[in-house]
C-alpha cells in the first residue's frame, strides 16, 4: 500500500505547527507582568497592615506585636 504525497505532508506539518503552537504560548511578553521588583507600583503596597513585625539592628533582633504600619503614596518630584 502506497502512501499518497499529501498524508506524508500532513505527518510532518503536524509537529512543526505543534512545536510552533507550543513557543508561541510560553514565551509571550505577559508572563511577567509586575513580578519584576522595577515593574510593580506602589498603588499594590498602598494599606494598612497589622501584625508582627521584626526589626533587625545589626546583630540584635526586636520583635512588635500588634504593630500598626501605614503605607501611602507620596509625590516627591525629582
Amino acid at each position: 500500500m502506497k502512501r499518497k504525497p499529501n498524508s506524508m505532508s500532513r505527518l510532518l506539518i503536524l509537529p512543526i505547527f505543534a512545536l510552533l503552537i507550543i513557543e508561541i504560548t510560553s514565551c509571550s511578553k505577559d508572563d511577567n507582568s509586575g513580578d519584576t521588583p522595577g515593574n510593580v507600583k506602589i498603588d499594590a503596597a498602598v494599606g494598612t497592615y497589622k501584625g508582627t513585625i521584626e526589626v533587625f539592628r545589626g546583630t540584635q533582633t526586636q520583635e512588635y506585636f500588634n504593630a500598626i504600619v501605614n503605607v501611602t503614596k507620596s509625590m516627591i518630584k525629582s
